[in-house]
């Protein structure tokens, strides 16, 4: 795997994109989520489409050119599927279709937007922030687990990894083992504090991946850091998890939009989110 320089390589009026290595771009909507291009040599296939602030198709043209593209999400939260109305076929595990909701309430978009510093730049001047929606993703083709998609010397398989939503997916690249791991392992806090959060799965989806730690040379998550060299966060994210079933991490309470929360610090780099108040 040779990686590639982390500046800047390619900006538009809203994303930063840069490639991470020969086959992978990492398309960034400032300081919030990180989408992934993974490019082979006769297709290309677009890892979660950002918040849908910016005209993320056009500058995935931009980086690959007329090679076909469509997407797979790695669930169905609107920072991760905000640009699938710019593409014609996208792909989800149907597990995830029970946690998809009708609608969403707009107030939760303009509270989002309406914190200039919750991004690293300016958002577009074109872009009219009274009316950001983004329509929960319907009708998308279904993912089997497992399924891997030849792009032409390189290839993409889709690994269920529930926990965080029902059909949370992540993805292996061959070759060069990087996991497209969503929002499921990242540095950072760890969000299970839905209703449809499932703390045994998340731990489960920890083991299975543990299993395949061999072929596993980065992470590439949705949020925080990334890459992440190596493959230990696998084991200290199962680690976290299993203290908190075990009563072994006190946790404090946080405010949030959700309401308030129980917080565990399990690590500097790693924390978890649980509903209630601790």
């Amino acid at each position: 795997m040779r990686w590639r320089s982390q500046e800047p390589l390619l900006t538009d009026d809203w994303f930063i994109a840069r490639q991470v290595c020969d086959s992978i771009w990492a398309i960034e909507d400032p300081g919030q989520v990180t989408s992934y291009l993974v490019i082979g040599r006769v297709e290309a296939v677009l890892v979660d489409t950002g918040l849908g602030i910016g005209d993320i198709a056009k500058l995935v043209f931009e980086i690959c050119g007329a090679l076909p593209r469509w997407v797979l999400n790695t669930h169905h939260h609107f920072d991760h599927v905000g640009g699938n109305p710019l593409f014609d076929k996208c792909y989800m595990l149907p597990a995830e279709a029970s946690a998809i909701p009708r609608s969403w309430p707009t107030d939760m978009f303009q509270r989002y937007v309406s914190k200039p510093a919750r991004f690293s730049r300016p958002l577009p001047p074109l872009f009219a922030r009274e009316n950001y929606y983004v329509e929960p993703p319907k009708g998308f083709h279904a993912l089997k687990d497992c399924m891997v998609f030849d792009l032409g010397r390189v290839s993409i398989e889709v690994i269920a990894t529930p926990g965080h939503t029902p059909g949370s997916a992540s993805f292996l690249v061959h070759p060069g083992g990087c996991l497209l791991s969503g929002d499921f392992l990242m540095e950072g806090t760890l969000h299970l504090q839905y209703p449809y959060s499932d703390l045994d799965a998340y731990i489960a989806s920890c083991e299975r991946i543990a299993i395949r730690l061999s072929e596993i040379s980065s992470i590439l998550p949705s949020h925080y850091r990334s890459p992440i060299p190596g493959n230990s966060l696998v084991g200290e994210t199962h680690k976290a998890l299993t203290a908190i079933i075990d009563g072994k991490i006190e946790p404090k309470s946080v405010a949030s939009y959700w309401g308030m929360l129980s917080e565990f610090v399990y690590s500097q780099r790693l924390s978890v989110w649980l509903p209630g108040n601790a």
